[in-house]
């Protein structure tokens, strides 16, 4: 393990002392020395000090295993790094007649972000239910960790389901929606998996079964051993979860937040159908930090919290034409394009920015610096929708041609003036052969023209 950075277990010297004379550090005779024809010349070699774990206090073992645990964190898999180490660890120990802490393995923890400080000592029940209706179901750290890693590593398939359902496993301070939300997509999975193993042919769906997976998840919190949860392979990363302060089914709460965005955003724009009060600009800024300090979504917003229809912040932000909130949004990691991304939220982006600066131009209040990135971002639909939507993406070069015949038609590549210290004095075409300006219209034109030439070459 000395190329992940772990603590090195030769300066203890640990499984040297096995109480059988004549065995190396894994427990076999060393083979035999090579011959020294001159003995007698050769420089004495002065054996180590040996340190053995009976030697050292606990407390200093257990700042051992911590220095391994976080150092695990800087290894390719730190989860693979951690869970060697401790095997070998307490197998050494056990060499040594040193029982392994089972306190040890809760520390151990701390390379998958578990404070052991915030943990009770003694392990929580929840982690194996009511053992009184199971044999040899025993509270430890030490099952809690072995089923641990057990669970990531006993498939090769499992790493990928991590890596897609559990994406704070590597973020070791992360917010609390983000344990929330991981925790619930373990929570579908599971519901899933009900349905496939339990109730194949049902119909039951996930949503039908998420109150089997409801009822399921509460005889465990109140100590009783439950149907199905513990059979379930991520269940130890359920409770890792937990561990590290995760709540389940708290997606309502997420989402009310959410919609908050949505609310002063729209009510920026003056329409009683869009929001029940009127704010100023810095007002509903305001508001949308708060939300956003609390836990809101920068990039998604809820604009519709009874059928959970989301929309991009950006896309809302568009429709309120304003500006600033634009700009914050931007300023603040508002985004068009993730690989999680909904491609229908940035084929609404799409729809509305068209509409915004094509059909709207005379009402758009943003600059063209503001616009220009707008309309980058909307390159990033093309692209997703040009590899993964065939469908949509004919549908979005028919939408952007007919824009683009509307701005011609319309005189957008036209739209040029004359140098700005003299446009209100002389008419233009008095500046023939003269560098004039640009107009807004001008440049969007040019901008979605060239959106169009990247994505339909051949047209």
């Amino acid at each position: 393990m000395a190329s992940h950075g772990l603590p090195s277990l030769a300066t203890l010297r640990l499984g040297a002392a096995t109480g059988m004379p004549g065995t190396d550090a894994d427990g076999k005779r060393p083979m035999k020395a090579s011959r020294v024809e001159d003995a007698e010349d050769a420089a004495p070699q002065a054996e180590p000090e040996m340190l053995l774990l009976t030697h050292l206090p606990r407390d200093v073992i257990g700042k051992i295993v911590t220095q391994a645990a976080l150092d695990a964190r800087k290894a390719a898999v730190p989860a693979k790094a951690i869970c060697a180490w401790m095997k070998h660890f307490c197998t050494t120990a056990r060499m040594q007649g040193v029982p392994c802490d089972d306190y040890w393995y809760k520390l151990a923890l701390v390379t998958f972000g578990v404070n052991p400080d915030a943990v009770a000592e003694p392990p929580p029940k929840w982690m194996r239910g009511d053992t009184k209706l199971k044999k040899n179901a025993k509270l430890s750290w030490r099952e809690f960790f072995g089923s641990l890693c057990d669970a990531l590593f006993a498939k090769p398939m499992n790493l990928q389901i991590i890596k897609e359902k559990l994406v704070s496993l590597n973020i070791y301070n992360p917010r609390q929606r983000w344990l929330d939300e991981d925790l619930l997509e373990l929570l579908y999975d599971f519901a899933a998996w009900i349905n496939r193993t339990h109730h194949p042919g049902a119909g039951l769906g996930t949503q039908g079964t998420m109150p089997i997976v409801k009822a399921d998840w509460g005889a465990l919190m109140r100590g009783q051993y439950p149907a199905y949860l513990l059979s379930y392979e991520f269940w130890p990363l359920m409770g890792l979860l937990l561990l590290r302060g995760a709540e389940p089914f708290t997606e309502d709460k997420w989402l009310a937040l959410d919609h908050e965005v949505y609310v002063a955003i729209m009510a920026t724009k003056g329409d009683a159908l869009s929001a029940p009060e009127r704010l100023s600009t810095d007002e509903a800024i305001r508001r949308i930090a708060d939300a956003v300090a609390r836990g809101a979504k920068v990039g998604v917003t809820i604009n519709s919290p009874e059928r959970r229809a989301a929309t991009l912040t950006l896309t809302a932000a568009i429709q309120a034409n304003n500006p600033e909130i634009i700009k914050w949004l931007l300023d603040h990691g508002a985004f068009v394009g993730s690989p999680r991304m909904n491609i229908k939220l940035q084929y609404n982006y799409m729809r509305q920015l068209i509409d915004m600066t094509v059909y709207d131009v005379g009402e758009w209040q943003a600059d063209w610096p503001t616009t220009k990135k707008l309309l980058k971002h909307s390159v990033k639909f093309f692209k997703n929708a040009k590899e993964n939507n065939e469908d949509l993406f004919s549908e979005a070069e028919d939408i952007l041609a007919i824009a683009l015949d509307h701005m011609v038609a319309n005189g957008f590549a036209d739209d040029y003036y004359p140098p700005e210290d003299t446009m209100n004095i002389v008419d233009v075409a008095e500046y023939e052969g003269e560098q004039v300006g640009v107009g807004m219209k001008a440049k969007i034109y040019e901008y979605w023209a060239k959106i169009g030439d990247a994505f339909w070459p051949d047209e």
